[in-house]
């Protein structure tokens, strides 16, 4: 991967990596995201940001309750898990 002109083994954190025949490269995740997979699909937020289903929310979908420890929206109940 290459990253501001340095090869690297893996993207920092912040970045996901992105892969072409002639070139691989480290792109930024979204600006709520602190960890990616991809542009699309976040693994953890930033703070503020509660993870539902690979984005980061402010807050919580109606049937899910967020859970302040994992900084995840999980199903009501399911909070002390």
């Amino acid at each position: 991967m290459k990253q501001i002109g340095v090869c690297l083994s893996s993207c920092p954190s912040g970045y996901y990596g992105t892969r072409y025949p002639d070139i691989n490269k480290c792109t930024k995740c979204k600006a709520d995201c602190d960890t990616c997979f991809n542009k699309n699909f976040c693994t953890k937020c930033k703070s503020g940001f509660y993870l539902h289903l690979g984005k980061c929310l402010d807050s919580c979908p109606e049937g899910l309750e967020a859970n302040n420890h994992t900084m995840e929206c999980v199903s009501i109940g399911e909070k002390g898990l």
